[in-house]
């Protein structure tokens, strides 16, 4: 792997099977295998255990790495560093929830990231990725200021599910007619 996140893959040849993707022909010789999107799990083979003593390229330090994989495959999380500076800014800010959740669906990034700059900016870090996307979509689709940071950076998650039965549940039957936002006040026992 180079520091544009360009990999080479010497690996042997495989059968041509289209139930076993790692059915490796081990008479042949090691050979430069080209990568491709529709077989990149051939060739991520994901170890149960890292070595943990190991010599990394010093674009991957100035990237974040500190020797954690949190059970990614190496090489598709090295490759993610080094190619989309967004993840690299996820990663370094210590939000690992929407760095994970974005390393397994790459879709929505370009959605979220300007809310996901307003918690960058103001220290608010996010602990569970999807429940947080969600609740941005409820803010946007109910009309209510998404981007300032009394909403979106929500400190006390418990009250979400209030939230959204006040805003959300009150919405369904008036599809196509004007919202009438007639709930209680909420009261949070503490």
């Amino acid at each position: 792997m180079n520091k544009e996140g360009k990999t080479e893959t010497l690996s042997l040849l495989r059968g041509m099977s289209i139930f076993y993707y790692d059915a490796w022909i081990y008479g042949s010789s090691l050979e430069l295998r080209k990568r491709n999107v529709h077989h990149d799990r051939i060739y991520d083979i994901c170890p149960a255990v890292i070595y943990p003593r190991m010599k990394v390229i010093p674009e991957l330090t100035r990237n974040g790495f500190k020797g954690a994989f949190y059970d990614i495959c190496p090489s598709s999380f090295f490759m993610t560093l080094l190619t989309d500076n967004r993840m690299e800014i996820l990663y370094k800010a210590g939000q690992m929830n929407l760095f994970l959740r974005f390393l397994e669906r790459k879709y929505g990034m370009d959605k979220y990231w300007t809310y996901i700059k307003i918690c960058l900016r103001h220290n608010y870090v996010i602990h569970d990725a999807d429940l947080w996307l969600d609740y941005v979509d409820m803010l946007i689709e109910n009309k209510l200021d998404a981007r300032n940071p009394h909403y979106l950076c929500y400190a006390r998650i418990i009250c979400l599910p209030a939230l959204v039965f006040r805003y959300i549940f009150p919405c369904r039957g008036t599809i196509g007619k004007k919202p009438s936002f007639s709930a209680a006040p909420l009261s949070v026992a503490g």
